[in-house]
C-alpha cells in the first residue's frame, strides 16, 4: 500500500473513532488538558502559544485559550488563506472568531497576523500521532506548509489518537510531543 492510500485508510479509521465522541467527552478532555499544560515548564516559561479552535470530535480548546490569556500570556490562532497557508493572529477574546474556510472558527480578517517565528509553542490538531512524532492531519497540508522549520510543535489530541505508525512523507511536519487528557508524551522525530 502506498503512503497516500495508507493515509486515506488511517484517516477513515480515525474519523470513525472521533464521530463516536460526544460533546461532554470533548469538554472534559479540554479541562484535563488545561490541568496538565499549566504544570509543564513550557507553559510556565513560555509567553506565546498558538492553538486552534476545536471542532466536533476534538478536545475543547477554549478552556486552554482562556487559561493562556488569563495568565497574561499571548494566544495565537490560525487563519486559513486561499493559497493553502496559515497565518497566525493574536486573539485576546474568543468572541472575535468567525467561521472561516471549511467552517473552522478563526480570527476575523480585521485582525493582523504576526510572524510565526514569534511563537514559542504551536499546539496543532491531528487525526492520529505516533511515538516518532508523525502526525496525520486532515489532508490539506496547511500546518505542514506553515509551521516554521525547527519550531516546537505539539499535537493536541485525545489519548485514543495514538497509533503504532503514521505514514509520512518528507514534506510532513513532525511534532515534538502530543498533549492529551492523560498528559504530555514527548516524541522523537529524529528516529
Amino acid at each position: 500500500m502506498n503512503s497516500g492510500s495508507a493515509k486515506l485508510a488511517l484517516r477513515q479509521r480515525m474519523h470513525a473513532i472521533r464521530e463516536r465522541l460526544d460533546s461532554e467527552t470533548c469538554q472534559q478532555a479540554g479541562a484535563r488538558i488545561v490541568d496538565v499544560f499549566e504544570r509543564l515548564p513550557e507553559f510556565r516559561h513560555g509567553r506565546t502559544f498558538a492553538l486552534f479552535a476545536s471542532m466536533e470530535g476534538e478536545p475543547d480548546t477554549r478552556p486552554l485559550f482562556e487559561r493562556i490569556v488569563g495568565s497574561g500570556r499571548q494566544a495565537f490562532l490560525p487563519r486559513c488563506l486561499a493559497d493553502g497557508q496559515l497565518e497566525f493572529v493574536r486573539v485576546e477574546d474568543w468572541s472575535v472568531l468567525v467561521r472561516g474556510r471549511f467552517g473552522i472558527p478563526e480570527p476575523a480578517e480585521s485582525l493582523a497576523p504576526v510572524p510565526a517565528s514569534l511563537i514559542d509553542l504551536f499546539l496543532v490538531p491531528g487525526l492520529a500521532f505516533d511515538r516518532q512524532g508523525a502526525r496525520l492531519g486532515r489532508g490539506g497540508g496547511y500546518y505542514d506548509r506553515s509551521l516554521p522549520l525547527g519550531c516546537q510543535a505539539w499535537g493536541l489530541a485525545f489519548e485514543s489518537q495514538w497509533v503504532e505508525f503514521v505514514p509520512n512523507e518528507a514534506h510532513d511536519h513532525p511534532v515534538n510531543g502530543v498533549l492529551t487528557e492523560a498528559g504530555l508524551t514527548r516524541t522523537d522525530p529524529s528516529s
